[in-house]
């Protein structure tokens, strides 16, 4: 009996933006799995796809040129919207299919793919293998496909557990500066602006020092909490280091970038901490624009945590900003 497929849209496009992996080069653990999926069955293309809201985008392939199709193209949107492997005989005998532009085509004779299914039961993509004629697919090789299904998504996993900081759930430094350097090349090759806030939690050794490391902890997660309750969901925080944090703002003019800091700001000086009440956090910010003369993400860093010192220099609990 197979296990129910949550179906909403929006819950699965959710479930697949968690995972902060689309546009991005895979990592190596997924070159690997897919290299063994296209040996173990001897076809001539395999690919693990993930379905966007009008886009299959390839996490990675074999014998395919395309770094993605639109999503009326791809035969794994059939995949994800059932619980089990599917299975393609042969596309031109498959009365299903025969009008799909896949079939018409005439490249691509046999398809099976099994759904990479979230603990949280959306499908977003799948593991499919590709054959140029026709072949039949046995139930065993649908367990195997299947089981790579699921170590995908384990993988998947993974990534996120690596990528964000345990205590506060802000991406880790390492994983920040990527995406820095993703949107660093995105904007310039499209001219969309993005901006970069840097923020420090004011006088926080003080904290750790009067009400102890609980405290301290307490702090940075809630400040986090906080800032992630005015931020968009294509917004990205990071944890830089101790009190230290930034924000990549994407498709953010620069009056944009600054009204985001100063809700940043005014939510973290307004939240309260359930085990300390009376505790009040501030935090000074900085705030940079990506411009034509940043060289280059530590560039862009180095300008936006020198306007964060410029905002505690004067005083603390402010947003000071670089013209675009």
């Amino acid at each position: 009996m197979t296990a129910a497929i949550r179906i909403d849209e929006q819950g699965r496009l959710d479930a697949l933006y968690r995972y902060e992996v689309l546009d991005h080069a895979p990592a190596a653990e997924f070159e690997g799995v897919i290299d063994l999926v296209k040996s173990i069955f001897g076809v001539p293309k395999a690919a693990i796809t993930l379905i966007d809201h009008d886009r299959q985008w390839f996490l990675t392939r074999r014998g395919i040129p395309d770094t993605e199709t639109t999503r009326g193209r791809a035969l794994c949107d059939y995949t994800i919207r059932g619980a089990s492997v599917l299975r393609i005989e042969d596309l031109a005998r498959d009365l299903r299919y025969q009008a799909h532009p896949i079939t018409t085509e005439g490249v691509i004779r046999a398809y099976m793919g099994a759904p990479l299914t979230t603990p949280s039961g959306y499908n977003i993509g799948a593991v499919c293998v590709v054959d140029t004629k026709p072949r039949s697919f046995s139930d065993a090789d649908a367990a195997v496909l299947m089981n790579f299904a699921r170590l995908i998504v384990s993988q998947l996993e993974l990534q996120v557990i690596a990528n964000r900081d345990s205590l506060t759930g802000a991406v880790t430094r390492r994983r920040f500066r990527q995406a820095m350097t993703d949107e660093l090349t995105r904007a310039r090759g499209s001219g969309a602006p993005v901006a970069l806030i840097a923020f420090d939690l004011d006088r926080f050794k003080a904290i750790n020092d009067t009400h102890g490391h609980a405290a301290g902890d307490a702090v940075l997660s809630g400040a986090v909490a906080a800032a992630g309750s005015v931020l968009r969901d294509e917004d990205v925080i990071g944890r830089m280091g101790g009190e230290e944090f930034a924000i990549l703002l994407r498709q953010a003019p620069p009056t944009e970038a600054l009204a985001v800091a100063e809700r940043v700001r005014a939510a973290i000086g307004a939240m309260t901490l359930p085990d300390y009440p009376a505790l009040r956090v501030t935090a000074s910010f900085g705030v940079v624009p990506l411009a034509p003369g940043i060289a280059d993400i530590d560039d862009w860093i180095r300008r936006a945590d020198a306007l964060l010192y410029e905002a505690k220099a004067g005083g603390r609990d402010r947003c000071v900003t670089a013209a675009a």
